[in-house]
């Protein structure tokens, strides 16, 4: 039976431990640098798979910081618009108001003058809403189309002038789980209504300059409205 010995010297002892307190000292310094961030993981190194699932974490919470943001920004939209609907809402019973008040016989020329210098007040101010803009300067009734006004005005000398236009793109975008249109359409809100009371219309004619004016009006025979 023979026996072995191994002799260490004095300097490999030392390495050793120098080695083991370096080593020692690293994962010290790191366990100090993870309790100071609060994070378990400061460098991919650290961890590859554990890095890789947080940087998916942080895509996500900032893709749905993005979408909050531009649903904060479609909500407000909608209000205005919605706010602005009723502003217009407010106008139309001012108008009808208006309209009934100079059906009265008893008024005078100038009456009926100032009146429908109140109308025409009325009605641009609709145009006004009608081409409303947004915080971000987009119009809140264009539905799908440019940045430009969904409403223009034109004369073509024929009564009744001025004529109005949509310029818009009918429709507007679907809402989804995370988004609301930006935008009303501008046709359907302003556009597609039925014209005059429901139940005549009155205009005058185009060799007529002058002025006329009416009372609300009787119907007789409405089995003849259709013909």
């Amino acid at each position: 039976m023979s026996n072995s010995f191994t002799r260490l010297s004095s300097a490999n002892g030392y390495d050793n431990a120098l080695r083991n307190l370096t080593t020692r000292y690293a994962t010290m310094s790191a366990l100090q640098e993870n309790m100071t961030s609060g994070k378990k993981i400061l460098r991919s190194s650290d961890d590859p798979t554990g890095a890789a699932q947080a940087e998916r974490a942080n895509t996500r919470i900032d893709r749905i910081a993005t979408e909050q943001r531009a649903l904060g920004t479609q909500v407000s939209a909608i209000t205005q618009a919605e706010s602005t609907l009723g502003n217009a809402t407010d106008l139309l019973t001012e108008f009808r108001t208006l309209v009934v008040q100079a059906g009265n016989g008893a008024n005078s020329p100038t009456e009926r003058d100032t009146i429908a210098k109140q109308l025409v007040g009325i009605r641009d101010e609709l145009l006004t809403l009608a081409n409303k803009k947004d915080s971000n300067g987009m119009p809140l009734f264009n539905g799908l189309g440019s940045t430009s006004a969904p409403f223009e005005t034109s004369a073509n000398g024929v009564p009744p002038d001025p004529d109005y236009s949509y310029n818009g793109l009918p429709g507007q975008t679907a809402s989804s789980t995370v988004a609301i249109p930006f935008t009303l359409d501008g046709r359907a809100a302003w556009m597609d209504v039925p014209e005059g009371n429901g139940v005549f219309s009155v205009s005058l004619g185009a060799a007529n300059t002058g002025k006329a004016f009416t009372d609300i009006g009787v119907v007789t025979d409405a089995s003849l409205m259709g013909t």
